[in-house]
């Protein structure tokens, strides 16, 4: 709640529509506490509930510098209070005397239920601050929903933008709407956070401005970019490890039991990274947004490589081995290692399946023809124990068949 508890109208004990004369009396007057050892204590403290401000001289100097720039004193001023003629006076004065409820009602009173005007702004600046700092005491969050939403409907409100701009005499021409906009935004997060450490920030940001479609439109684009991005890198590296197997295995390093469970471990490990990442991209812009659909199918098609890696290793032995190879060959193949493959990707079509994508189909197709070849093989195998007899001319046939219809449907759900 940085730019509450460090608000530098906090720090110098005034009100941020303050005179130039009162900010210098207030600084010198702290500088003169300072000078014999002693701390002072003003009206705007708030301590508590706010904690409590240790004062130096270095650092009023740099409060005081803060409000020279137009930008940093409008957000300063936002989260902060102003006086309005004699209509929040009485709000002040139960400030003064530490009785924020009586305060937080007077300046209420002024506020004609949620509608803010020209002439209550300065009640609602106050308004929502105070409720916004005493928020500890009445843990009431749609008291907290509301007191934001004040803040951000000041910003996005050319009038009562412009009017807030006035009373503080900063020229709106020089000061950047975006700027403003993305440090409230950044700002508010942080107060959500320092208030509710337990939630996320995210979520409850989506929820208490679901109304302001223009903030929360721009907030999550900005905010998928960052996800994307971040998806991007953990596919990126799993595609890497994955190819790294397979050349691993065509070098005899790894046997193909080894590849399956190396590539399925990979794929597990980048959907225990990735899927916090996407669920969070898929709450933010929703299940049929263009990037949340593209992100998603960038992720499915790493694992649509990492089974087809396994069982493509499959075909080609299959297709260029003779019968005696074939069967020497598939007697080594642990089918718990390969059904690992079959368990990725089952899991990632699972956690995926709120979002459509054109892979989705391909991969469970796939899937299909990979559990067909997985308990054929372990039927061999069971049949081998019980009769002595390995992999006969028809079961042979059957498998290389296997292999010829899979390669065919392969081929057809690429076109």
């Amino acid at each position: 709640m940085r730019v509450i508890q460090h608000n530098p109208y906090r720090y110098l004990g005034i009100l941020a529509n303050a005179s130039a004369a009162e900010k210098l009396s207030a600084k010198n007057k702290i500088a003169a506490y300072l000078k014999i050892g002693k701390q002072m204590n003003t009206d705007f403290d708030f301590s508590p509930p706010l904690p409590a401000i240790t004062r130096s001289t270095e650092l009023m100097d740099a409060k005081s510098n803060e409000i020279l720039t137009e930008e940093n004193a409008f957000i300063s001023t936002l989260f902060w209070f102003l006086s309005d003629g004699k209509d929040n006076e009485e709000g002040f004065e139960a400030i003064k005397s530490k009785s924020y409820n009586l305060a937080l009602s007077s300046f209420e009173s002024y506020l004609d239920g949620d509608q803010i005007t020209t002439n209550n702004i300065s009640a609602a600046i106050n308004y929502s601050s105070l409720d916004i700092i005493l928020f500890e005491q009445h843990k009431d969050e749609n008291r907290l929903k509301n007191s934001l939403n004040i803040k951000l409907s000041i910003i996005i409100d050319e009038t009562l933008r412009n009017t807030l701009l006035q009373k503080i005499s900063i020229n709106g021409m020089i000061l950047s709407l975006e700027s403003i906009k993305s440090t409230a935004i950044s700002e508010m997060k942080d107060i959500i956070k320092n208030l509710m450490p337990e939630k996320n920030v995210d979520v409850v940001f989506n929820d208490y401005f679901s109304q302001q479609n223009e903030i929360l439109t721009e907030y999550n684009e900005e905010k998928s970019k960052s996800l994307v991005k971040q998806i991007k890198t953990i596919l990126l590296e799993s595609e890497k490890k994955r190819k790294k197997y397979i050349e691993e295995y065509k070098n005899g390093d790894i046997y193909f039991s080894e590849l399956c469970s190396n590539i399925a471990d990979n794929g597990k490990h980048m959907l225990k990274l990735a899927m916090p990442l996407l669920i969070h991209l898929k709450i933010s812009l929703g299940t049929s947004h263009p990037q949340t659909i593209s992100t998603y199918t960038s992720f499915l098609d790493e694992i649509n490589f990492s089974g087809l890696a396994c069982f493509n290793v499959i075909i080609d032995k299959l297709s260029s081995s003779s019968k005696k190879e074939i069967r020497a060959w598939v007697k080594t193949i642990d089918t718990d290692e390969l059904y690992k493959i079959i368990d990725l990707c089952k899991s990632s079509l699972d956690k995926t399946s709120e979002v459509s994508t054109l892979v989705t189909a391909t991969i469970q197709d796939n899937l299909d023809e990979y559990i067909k070849f997985n308990d054929f093989i372990k039927k061999a195998k069971s049949n081998n124990e019980s009769s002595g007899e390995w992999l006969s001319e028809g079961c042979l046939e059957q498998l290389i068949k296997l292999a010829i219809i899979f390669f065919i449907g392969f081929l057809i759900r690429q076109c």
